[in-house]
């Protein structure tokens, strides 16, 4: 099965430095979209450093995937990419770019995320559609 993707943009009246500092507490982002709290575990590296693992439960599911860095360019963009170990996706990574407008900025947001087995797509496009999304008309 291949990667899916989803993509959507959002006009803020906003300075591009507001809609930044908002978008990027990712803690206050899952809770405006109704996510439940992440549980964080970093295991140490024997070659140094550590490997992140994050977990929630949702729809009666235990989620848990290894976090890669974020990667960002202050006030212009960030990603993350998630490689789950448990629930309905194997992987999904998630990308925000920031676009200065003349009266704002734009918000554009896309989502690929490759679905453990093919049952699986259309709950996972549902959650994608229909919790994250939304979850940003609330700012």
């Amino acid at each position: 099965m291949q990667t899916r993707s989803l993509s959507w943009s959002f006009d803020f009246s906003h300075e591009l430095t507001q809609v930044w500092d908002v978008v990027t507490n990712t803690d206050r982002v899952n809770r405006s979209m109704g996510l439940p709290a992440v549980q964080y575990e970093n295991t140490p590296k024997a070659s140094g450093g550590s490997k992140r693992f994050g977990r929630f439960k949702m729809l009666g599911l235990d989620l848990k995937w290894h976090e890669n860095p974020y990667e960002w360019v202050l006030h212009q963009r960030f990603s993350v990419e998630r490689d789950y170990l448990s629930g309905p996706l194997k992987k999904m990574t998630l990308k925000w770019e920031l676009q200065k407008l003349p009266q704002g900025c734009r918000l554009t947001q896309n989502i690929e995320y490759l679905p453990r087995n093919p049952a699986l797509l259309p709950l996972a496009k549902f959650q994608i559609q229909n919790r994250i999304r939304p979850g940003f008309l609330k700012f």
